[in-house]
C-alpha cells in the first residue's frame, strides 16, 4: 500500500463540536485517563495494614476512569471533535495531582486518591458549569433548538454530566 492509498478519507458529520465544547471535553478526557494511570500507580505500590482492600478499591477506580476516558474520546469522535490521549498531552493538561514514584502507605494512597478523584470532579464541574452558562445565551440568542439538544444529548449521555 502507498502513501497515495493510505490517504485519510473524507468524513462528513451531521454536527461539528465548537471550540469551547472540543476543549471542555479534551478537558475530562485528559483528567480521566490521568486518573486511572495515577491510580494504577498507586494500586501497584501500596504498602502496610489492609493494603489488599485497597489495592482492590483501586482497580475499581481505574476500571470507572478508563471506561469513562473511552466513552469522552468516543463522544469527541461523534461531534467531530478529536480526543487525543498522547501521554505528553495528558501529563502537561491534566489536573490530577503527580503521585510519588515510590511506595506509599495505605493512608497516603487513600489521600491521593481522594485527592485525584476530586481533581476530576472539579473539572467536571467546570466543564458542565460553562456549558450551562453557554446553551442560557444560545437559547436565548435564537440558537438551533436542534443543535442544542443534540449537545446536551452528547454530554449528559458520556454520563459525566447530570441534565439540568
Amino acid at each position: 500500500m502507498s502513501a497515495e492509498t493510505a490517504a485519510t478519507p473524507s468524513v462528513s458529520f451531521a454536527f461539528t463540536a465548537s471550540a469551547a465544547l472540543s476543549d471542555s471535553l479534551q478537558r475530562v478526557l485528559v483528567d480521566l485517563i490521568a486518573l486511572g494511570v495515577a491510580t494504577k500507580q498507586a494500586h501497584w505500590n501500596i504498602v502496610g495494614e489492609n493494603f489488599r482492600d485497597l489495592h482492590l478499591n483501586f482497580d475499581e477506580v481505574v476500571d470507572i476512569a478508563r471506561e469513562g476516558s473511552d466513552e469522552v474520546a468516543e463522544r469527541m469522535r461523534a461531534i467531530n471533535a478529536v480526543p487525543d490521549g498522547r501521554p505528553a498531552t495528558v501529563a502537561a493538561d491534566a489536573t490530577v495531582p503527580s503521585l510519588p514514584k515510590d511506595e506509599i502507605t495505605v493512608s497516603e494512597g487513600v489521600a491521593y486518591v481522594v485527592s485525584a478523584i476530586e481533581a476530576v470532579v472539579s473539572t467536571l464541574r467546570g466543564v458542565h458549569d460553562a456549558a450551562r452558562r453557554r446553551r442560557r445565551v444560545e437559547r436565548w440568542s435564537a440558537g438551533d433548538k436542534r443543535r442544542d439538544t443534540f449537545v446536551t444529548f452528547a454530554v449528559v449521555s458520556a454520563g459525566c454530566f447530570p441534565p439540568g
